[in-house]
This record gives C-alpha cells, sequence and structure tokens, in this order.
C-alpha cells in the first residue's frame, strides 16, 4: 500500500496512478482562540472525515488541505475533489469580545465522521483571568476532546486527540499556545495582554494499492505532498 500525505494549506493537485479506488482520510483545520480584553476563550478543533473515492489514472484531483486559524478566526474546511463526498469542516474560533471558547468542527461527509472538541471557556469577571484551552482535532478513532475552562489565574488545558492537541490557554498577561496539528484549537490567552493561540492546519491522507494498473515506477510508498 502507498499512503500520499499532504499538510501544506491551500490546493494541490493529486494525479491518480491507478484506476480503481482510493481510501481518503481528511482532518479539518482548528480555529483561534478568542479576542477580549479579558480571559479569552480557546478555539475549536477540526473534524475528521474518511472514505471511499473512485479514480480513475491519470486523472487529476483536487487536494484541499485547510488553513489554521488565527486568533478570532475560523479553521478552514479540507476536502478531496469537490467535497461531496468526503469532507471535514473546521473549528470555529473563541468569542470575539466575550469569554466563551468556540465550537468544535461538525460531522462532515465521508463513512466515517467526527467532530471536533470544544475550546474551554475564558474566565470572566475581576482580577486574573485566564484563557482557556483549545479544543482537539478529531481523528479516525474519535471526536476531539474539549479544552478546558479558565478558572481566575488556572488555565484551561488543551484537549487531546485523537488528532492534533489544543493549545492549553495563557495565564494573565500570557498567550495562549497554538494548537498542533493536524486540527487543533489556539488557547485563549489571558486578560491584560495575552494573545490567543493559533489554529492548526488539516491534513488529507491518500491511500491506495500499488497494483500493476499504475503510471511508472514508484521506489517509495509514502511521499508527501507539497
Amino acid at each position: 500500500m502507498a499512503t500520499d500525505i499532504f499538510s501544506t494549506p491551500g490546493t494541490t493537485p493529486w494525479v491518480s496512478p491507478i484506476t480503481g479506488t482510493v481510501r481518503v482520510r481528511c482532518w479539518g483545520a482548528g480555529a483561534g482562540g478568542g479576542v477580549h480584553s479579558s480571559g479569552e476563550g480557546g478555539g475549536g478543533g477540526g473534524s475528521y472525515a474518511e472514505g471511499n473515492f473512485p479514480v480513475v489514472e491519470k486523472q487529476p484531483y483536487d487536494v484541499v488541505v485547510g488553513a489554521g486559524g488565527g486568533p478570532g478566526i475560523a479553521g478552514d474546511d479540507t476536502y478531496f475533489d469537490d467535497g461531496s463526498i468526503i469532507y471535514a469542516p473546521g473549528g470555529q474560533p473563541g468569542q470575539t469580545g466575550g469569554s466563551a471558547g468556540g465550537f468544535g468542527g461538525p460531522e462532515g461527509l465521508g463513512e466515517v465522521i467526527f467532530n471536533g472538541g470544544y475550546g474551554g471557556n475564558g474566565a470572566s469577571g475581576f482580577g486574573f483571568r485566564a484563557g482557556g484551552g483549545g479544543g482537539a482535532g478529531a481523528g479516525p478513532t474519535g471526536s476531539g476532546l474539549n479544552g478546558g475552562n479558565g478558572i481566575v489565574d488556572a488555565p484551561g488545558a488543551g484537549g487531546i486527540g485523537p488528532g492534533g492537541n489544543g493549545g492549553n490557554g495563557g495565564g494573565a498577561a500570557n498567550n495562549g499556545q497554538s494548537g498542533a496539528a493536524p486540527g487543533g484549537g489556539g488557547g485563549g490567552g489571558g486578560n491584560s495582554g495575552g494573545n490567543a493561540g493559533l489554529g492548526a492546519a488539516g491534513r488529507v491522507e491518500i491511500e491506495y494499492s500499488l497494483g500493476a494498473n499504475r503510471v511508472g515506477t514508484r521506489a517509495a510508498l509514502t511521499r508527501a505532498g507539497t
């Protein structure tokens, strides 16, 4: 079996080396933490979608990898071809002007679909106000876990996989951590100048059998997309 991996955000054409069926796995991108003067909410993690896709030898297909969101910005969706069969939505950012965490990417399209984890809420009120943790990205074994809530000066922890982990929230005047790829949401920053962490980019994997019907000779079974 061969697996082609794409992790750079944007659209990349993939030319099929076989006629038959490939297995496509998509991770949506994570969102950034919120933008707020108090404790910021964490960004939501990206969703996961997987399924079979029929391909024709030498035919190009678009691979679209979602970009991670900055502070207050959602993560982009990730999909294969036109997205009508396999589609993984990105996460939503922490609230702008408030402390609520962002929603995880919802279930998309595919034979196996899981939602991303929710971002944790930032602490509100007076005094020290820590940020919430980012939601984890979903993966082939399940949904991403939610980020923890910020409590006074104790920042929320980022959610744990099975996709990329969410970033931890920041304490007062400290930045939230960025999420891990694929699809982890960024942690919220603490009050008094802390900035939100960034969401992580998505990912696409295309797995197929190297039978007799292929283009040329492939010495390596795995290569990274660009």
